[in-house]
């Protein structure tokens, strides 16, 4: 989420393109939400780096804390307000 550059309130993001094949660059067309402004801006937003280590091959780890069926199903609809 970027700021108006005019107001400084929130912007949304009303859609975006890409820019290049690897779809590491986007171009994101905002709108501000304030609504005595409601300007619209756009930004180029780009890949820069990975924060994490890749995977080395090493199968994921499973948690053995709380098995599944410790938990109840989940429930929807009129019964979830029981």
């Amino acid at each position: 989420m970027f700021r108006c550059p005019r107001r400084g309130a929130s912007g949304r993001t009303r859609t975006s393109t890409k820019m290049n094949n690897t779809n590491t660059v986007r171009r994101k067309y905002y709108q501000c939400n304030n609504l005595a402004c409601g300007a619209c801006f756009t930004t180029m937003e780009a890949f820069e780096k990975l924060t994490s280590k890749q995977n080395s091959g090493e199968a994921p780890c499973r948690m053995t804390l709380f098995p599944a069926t410790r938990f109840r199903p989940p429930t929807t609809g009129r019964c979830s307000l029981i």
